[in-house]
């Protein structure tokens, strides 16, 4: 990527976005897996992943004619079917694991999430990494300002929406923030 932009490889990355969300919580869910000592079924269906990203690979690069952009797609939504299948089974493996409270939490942080990336499109556009921007120096302190914003502004968001995950992140900032230096 090059001063100036490309809208291909921005829609590309911008498509990659998906799958590395999907494939963090997939990370989790063969965990709870593991936990119940089976490795088998992560590893079973991720070769059926493999084989639908193929698939799909060549239906939107051949068919649809998406060359690159057709990857990203095609690993996107193999990354889903990846998790909600496995997520399937393990409702079936562990009953009630996703109960009423595990539920709440989950809605509660995806509003939370979607919320905080609503302002991080906001910040972006507002501090946009201009063709002028050549050293490090001139783009590090906009992108360490949108992370930090973007990141008090999920743990505001979690606040407010009760979310007990940000209880201790809180704890943890005021102690280093208000601790004597020694």
């Amino acid at each position: 990527i090059v001063n100036g932009g490309n809208a291909l490889y921005a829609s590309i990355l911008g498509a990659l976005v998906v799958p590395i969300v999907f494939r963090s919580l997939y990370h989790i869910i063969a965990r709870a897996f593991y936990a119940h000592q089976d490795t088998k079924t992560p590893l079973y269906v991720s070769i059926f992943a493999i084989a639908l990203n193929v698939i799909l690979a060549i239906i939107f690069t051949m068919q649809f004619d998406w060359g690159v952009y057709g990857l990203a797609w095609a690993q996107g939504i193999v990354s889903i079917v990846e998790v909600v299948i496995l997520s399937i089974i393990l409702m079936k493996l562990v009953p009630g694991i996703f109960d009423n409270k595990t539920r709440t939490a989950l809605i509660r942080m995806v509003i939370a999430t979607l919320l905080m990336g609503i302002v991080t499109y906001l910040l972006v556009y507002m501090m946009p990494v201009r063709t002028t921007d050549l050293s490090f120096w001139s783009v590090f302190p906009k992108f360490a300002l949108i992370t930090a914003l973007s990141f008090l502004v999920y743990l505001i968001l979690s606040s407010i929406l009760r979310i007990e995950e940000a209880g201790p992140v809180w704890r943890k900032i005021k102690a280093v923030m208000f601790s004597k230096a020694s």
